[in-house]
């Protein structure tokens, strides 16, 4: 008797895999859909947070919140900007002056992420005189992967370009996250989504959807590092949508509240959409000429994920440094600058010493 209802329970369980793992597709079909009527747009957002600092931090750090203004703009091409801004440390709301011309910010912003089939970039404003650029390589369209951390006071994370540029989450292109439906009602689907993150962490993340309009409802992640049996959670991130704005016969995000907690803080968000407007010109890479680049795109992406920094040793060495000349370099092409500046050579080959920043004449 315990053997037939141990066969009957396996059946079962069998069965609901199937089930589930048919409704992922459907999901992912139904979102492929719609996702093709949201290309050559951009999204204008405020953000206000504010930080509870804890133990030893609330002492240490004065910074209590403030505001930031984004602009994300996504290309056919599949290359998408994001322009970040900060007003911090004001109590003052944006004037509607400024809301209204939000899209004129986008050629003053501190902090831009760029992103690209194979690539993802970060650029900074001017430091000491000097412009900065990161490139980094990824297994797909750069929105998806992991990405670099700046050390702006709201943490950006991988999933914050993808809900904000509402671009499909749970799809076969998502690079590392393995999806799966893990609960289903009349009104919802809760799926989970597993991934490696850096710096040897695992992370985690839960979706949940509306039916049949696949409104998106709620984001949660959770990354943890791992030491032996033991695991810490380092991040703690969800994602909240308490109203939508009806485009082209879809409702997409228009408040957003955020709340992410790590060991050392609680950050509080509240994200307003406050501008939607055709992207009328090709979308590009154009930074400033001059601009110097730290290149990291010759290092496998898992590798580059599971280093600490990206200053770790294990990297650093593998870095083409360059000047930006309006070009973004393919492989090859950047193969080739690394065996000139001697970062890429036969093991048999001895390596040369070059300064750390290759000056290239104008």
């Amino acid at each position: 008797m315990k053997m037939r209802f141990g066969m009957v329970a396996l059946v079962l369980c069998t069965f609901g895999r199937i089930a589930f793992a048919d409704t992922l597709g459907a999901i992912q079909q139904k979102l492929r859909e719609r996702e093709g009527k949201l290309h050559d747009i951009c999204f204008g957002y405020t953000l206000d947070y504010t930080i509870a600092w804890h133990g030893q931090a609330a002492h240490s750090y004065p910074h209590r919140g403030g505001t930031f203004i984004i602009s994300l703009c996504r290309s056919t091409a599949g290359i998408t900007k994001i322009a970040f801004s900060s007003r911090a440390d004001t109590n003052k709301k944006i004037s509607d002056r400024l809301k209204n011309s939000i899209s004129s910010l986008i050629d003053d912003a501190q902090f831009e992420w760029w992103y690209g089939e194979g690539w993802s970039a970060f650029f900074q404003g001017t430091i000491d005189g000097n412009w900065h650029l990161l490139l980094f390589p990824c297994t797909n369209n750069g929105v998806y992967c992991d990405l670099y951390r700046t050390d702006v006071r709201y943490n950006f994370t991988r999933f914050d370009p993808v809900i904000l540029g509402n671009f499909t989450l749970i799809q076969e292109n998502t690079g590392d996250i393995h999806w799966s439906v893990v609960y289903e009602d009349a009104r919802q689907w809760t799926l989970r989504g597993e991934y490696e993150a850096s710096a040897g962490q695992k992370g985690t993340v839960h979706v949940v959807l509306s039916k049949p309009e696949m409104q998106l409802l709620s984001v949660e992640m959770q990354e943890m590092y791992k030491r032996g049996h033991q695991a810490r959670a380092i991040t703690l991130k969800k994602w909240i949508i308490r109203q939508w704005k009806s485009i082209k016969g879809l409702k997409i995000p228009s408040l957003i509240i955020v709340e992410e907690k790590k060991p050392y803080a609680t950050i509080k968000s509240v994200v307003h959409l406050i501008e939607i407007h055709p992207l009328n010109k090709n979308l590009s890479p154009d930074f400033p000429l001059g601009t110097r680049v730290a290149d990291y795109r010759l290092i496998d992406y898992a590798d580059l994920l599971r280093s600490i920094t990206i200053f770790d040793d294990s990297t650093k060495n593998k870095v083409v440094r360059y000047i930006w000349d309006g070009h973004l370099y393919t492989r090859e092409e950047l193969k080739q600058l690394a065996y000139q500046q001697g970062n890429l050579v036969p093991p048999e080959t001895s390596r040369q010493r070059y300064s750390l920043w290759l000056f290239a004449p104008a």
